[in-house]
């Protein structure tokens, strides 16, 4: 695998999105697409998005990119939901709606809660094991679940730029006293970085 130092100290992140999860930026394309993979600790708490009963740390979202996982290690669970259509009648889970503002683009994070709850409707929960690979267009809704203290790492790569993507996400959390501390802290070093790429690849 083929990686960019520089850039990977520039756009990597320990405890990205949630506390145990951490993103090395691997490369990016003439485009703007990038390659980066995403690994756990056992301290993370990715387990509780695998039950929409329970508070998400990563709230359901959709992207800007399609996407595709690819598991380097462990075990993925990739966690699914879809808008109900017009009538239909299965069960759903109700979840309030959120505009995000990424910390990681804007440097500077918030959610500002929208005048309206959402009914999601669960599709799947997906085990993608080691080696093994998903696509997912930018409109899919979906967070991510690692079952409870175990290590995991997974591949990400953009294609197919979304330029209709908005910033909501859905999640049963209360996100307006929702805080960054401890977030998105940068990598110290590229020996730190380049030791997480070896453990990994």
């Amino acid at each position: 695998m083929k990686y960019d130092l520089d850039l990977a100290l520039k756009r990597s992140y320990k405890n990205c999105h949630a506390k145990g999860l951490h993103s090395i930026v691997l490369n990016q394309s003439a485009s703007g697409e990038l390659t980066r993979f995403y690994y756990t600790t056992s301290d993370h708490s990715l387990e509780q998005n695998l039950i929409p009963e329970v508070k998400t740390t990563i709230a359901i979202h959709s992207h800007r990119f399609d996407l595709k996982f690819t598991t380097l290690r462990g075990e993925m669970i990739n966690v699914t939901y879809r808008f109900p259509m017009e009538n239909e009648l299965a069960e759903s889970a109700i979840f309030a709606a959120w505009k995000f503002q990424s910390q990681i683009l804007t440097g500077q994070g918030s959610f500002l809660k929208q005048e309206r709850l959402q009914k999601l409707l669960f599709q799947d929960a997906y085990t993608l094991s080691e080696k093994h690979s998903i696509v997912m267009k930018s409109t899919d809704l979906h967070t991510v679940g690692v079952y409870q203290g175990q290590i995991a790492a997974w591949m990400v790569e953009e294609t197919n730029f979304n330029p209709h993507h908005n910033d909501i996400c859905y999640t049963n959390n209360d996100m307006e006293n929702f805080s960054f501390d401890g977030l998105y802290q940068k990598y110290y070093s590229k020996e730190e970085i380049e030791m997480a790429i070896k453990e990994f690849f």
